[in-house]
């Protein structure tokens, strides 16, 4: 393994190459931490934590490499021993390489034109109206992440906006770590997904309102109801702006959601989205009502990586019509 930051002769191991990435790591952060006060401190929690979990991946594995393994009679080719079980004596070792750990996808949410001027390049606003401050924009974000255990990982997230029609068509969003658990709860037919994302001021927004860091959490469930097509669930998030100056102070979104599966590729989803939020100077728990909406679609998945959802976004808190009505889509895929 040859280090991301300082090639190295071929001849060290990969403990001894971890160790250097780590004392660079930690040359890097302090550098960064001088230059700024509220980024550096996590850019050190973020690479530290990465090379932290590598070392520990490639300790246990080396660990596992050097115990001799057992072969049942089976294995040795004993055809009298059939297909032996496992004795109590053998150790198996790890069968995913340290590449197998990591995992990349991109996830985006499409916010586009009313339905009654699709081709228009400016979308609507939290109210269901049209106006040129709101433009057509994919929202989106890359996680990455080094797998701890089979479903715990750890890794940057990059939120970013794609907006087609605008002079500036990629704006760099609050960056963070995010570390998460796919099954913190999976039994028959339901499962939770929790996580933890401490993101940094990297967005002009954020920096303009001062604020200091964000701490978020972005869980979700879902239930598959026992020998029928029906799934119900929600998506939700909430999140808290450290030393922000104006707007909002914490932000509270869910998307509970029901779909029916017409095959093992496609299904019907509806989805209601609600979003309130705190403001700055106002009382502990005053939340202002930001949004609400309901989203009929469909959800395809294209293969076992690829999925798209379009919908229509209707907002309920104003007059329903045409008008007041956009498209979207929700985009995810698995790149590692």
């Amino acid at each position: 393994m040859i280090s991301f930051f300082n090639p190295t002769p071929q001849y060290l191991s990969e403990k001894q190459n971890l160790k250097i990435n780590r004392l660079l790591c930690y040359k890097l952060c302090y550098k960064a931490r001088n230059m700024n006060k509220k980024i550096g401190p996590l850019l050190f929690v973020l690479l530290n934590s990465l090379s932290v979990a590598a070392f520990a991946a490639v300790t246990a594995t080396s660990k596992s490499a050097d115990i001799p393994r057992t072969t049942t009679p089976a294995a040795q080719g004993n055809p009298a021993a059939g297909t032996a079980t496992s004795t109590a004596n053998e150790v198996s070792t790890p069968s995913d390489s340290l590449l197998d750990r990591f995992t990349a996808n991109i996830f985006s949410i499409y916010h586009g034109a009313p339905i009654k001027d699709p081709g228009s390049k400016y979308s609507l606003n939290n109210k269901g109206q049209k106006n040129t401050s709101t433009i057509t924009n994919f929202d989106s974000e890359v996680n990455l992440a080094f797998l701890l255990t089979k479903n715990i990982g750890i890794g940057p997230s990059i939120p970013f906006l794609i907006i087609p029609s605008s002079g500036q068509h990629f704006v760099i969003q609050d960056a963070g770590i995010r570390v998460f658990d796919r099954k913190t709860i999976s039994t028959e037919g339901f499962n939770l997904y929790t996580n933890l994302i401490l993101q940094a001021p990297t967005s002009d927004y954020s920096k303009k309102r001062g604020m200091d860091y964000a701490v978020k959490t972005t869980p979700n469930f879902r239930y598959l109801f026992p020998h029928s097509n029906f799934r119900v669930g929600a998506f939700t998030e909430a999140k808290a702006y450290m030393g922000v100056t104006k707007g909002k102070t914490f932000k509270l979104w869910a998307g509970p959601y029901i779909s029916y599966s017409l095959s093992d590729h496609f299904a019907l989803s509806v989805l209601y989205e609600m979003e309130a939020n705190h403001l700055k100077n106002q009382p502990s728990f005053h939340f202002v009502k930001y949004q609400t909406d309901l989203q009929p679609g469909f959800v395809w998945n294209i293969t076992s990586h690829v999925m798209i959802n379009p919908y229509v976004q209707i907002f309920t808190g104003t007059k329903i019509s045409l008008e007041n009505s956009g498209l979207g889509a929700v985009f995810s895929a698995t790149l590692l």
